[in-house]
């Protein structure tokens, strides 16, 4: 029903898991309403080529993409074929535990649209995230940095 991919390295995603091979091997092993979820390094504020290479990736398999961030650095991607994740009011989220429910409430309202037009559809044989992902890493690195040194 589910697959989530929540696998890093030190500051990026694997670039072989961001593919749209990758993706379609996830898409074969869903039943007919299931979902990915899919946990990466990115932003949406401006929106890095890496977050919107992935969308655009997943939108090749996909039907239905949804790109949420509630904080610097990570994107969560929610895809399906199913119409399931559409309606946002069908979601029950009555059994959320307390302490993570208003997290959850905002990282549903952080839903960010974005455009197809830009972006690099990621495969096997073309895979340049590692390069279009520089600036972002090092985004991601002063950050650590520097609430590492608070």
């Amino acid at each position: 029903d589910s697959i989530i991919v929540d696998a890093f390295l030190v500051d990026s995603s694997p670039s072989h898991l961001n593919t749209k091979e990758f993706y379609e091997l996830i898409r074969n092993k869903l039943t007919q309403n299931g979902i990915v979820v899919l946990n990466s390094f990115g932003f949406v504020d401006p929106v890095s080529m890496t977050t919107k290479s992935i969308f655009k990736t997943l939108k090749s398999v996909f039907t239905q993409v949804r790109v949420y961030s509630i904080n610097n650095a990570n994107v969560f991607f929610v895809a399906s074929n199913s119409q399931l994740i559409t309606d946002r009011s069908k979601y029950n989220i009555e059994n959320v535990p307390d302490e993570i429910k208003s997290d959850l409430i905002s990282l549903l309202n952080s839903e960010t649209e974005l455009d197809l037009s830009s972006g690099i559809l990621l495969t096997d044989s073309f895979n340049p995230i590692d390069s279009l992902d520089i600036e972002q890493r090092e985004r991601v690195r002063r950050m650590a940095l520097s609430s590492s040194s608070r």
